[in-house]
């Protein structure tokens, strides 16, 4: 059977042919780079904002268009800018109070009579726990009291 040997730059060429105009073709070298610069961009941020954990500094690209992730961003989601700015700050009291009535009603569910528990049917919902790992890499998820 004969191989098949494709020239590296094949995809280079001829992926732009099939590309829809809400679509762009990025070489992974090229995004790899911008990775590793947004990783040097958030490395740089002060310790206490990365001791917040990267979902509450990096839920958005950086706003600099020198970023490759900041143009797909500007490109496929081009309301993300006005979305960011009318986002209001988070209410701790409301976010514990949350959290509370989430405990309470993990914790009816668990000292329930297994004989009376509901059928699948039966029920208004379904709480699924996860628990996530705080780190990924050398990155905080999220701050030590979330």
């Amino acid at each position: 059977m004969a191989e098949c040997r494709i020239a590296p730059d094949t995809g280079v060429r001829v992926v732009p042919l099939f590309l829809r105009d809400d679509q762009r073709f990025i070489v992974g070298d090229e995004l790899k780079a911008d990775l590793r610069k947004l990783d040097s961009h958030y490395a740089a941020l002060p310790d206490d904002v990365k001791l917040s954990g990267f979902y509450n500094f990096a839920s958005d690209p950086p706003e600099d268009t020198s970023f490759l992730v900041t143009q797909l961003w500007d490109k496929h989601l081009p309301r993300w800018r006005r979305i960011k700015a009318e986002k209001e700050p988070r209410d701790k009291s409301k976010d514990a109070a949350i959290v509370a009535e989430l405990n309470r009603l993990k914790k009816a569910a668990e000292t329930a009579d297994p004989a009376e528990r509901l059928a699948l049917e039966e029920m208004q919902f379904v709480q699924i726990t996860r628990n996530p790992q705080r780190r990924k890499g050398k990155w905080l998820r999220y701050p030590d009291d979330a």
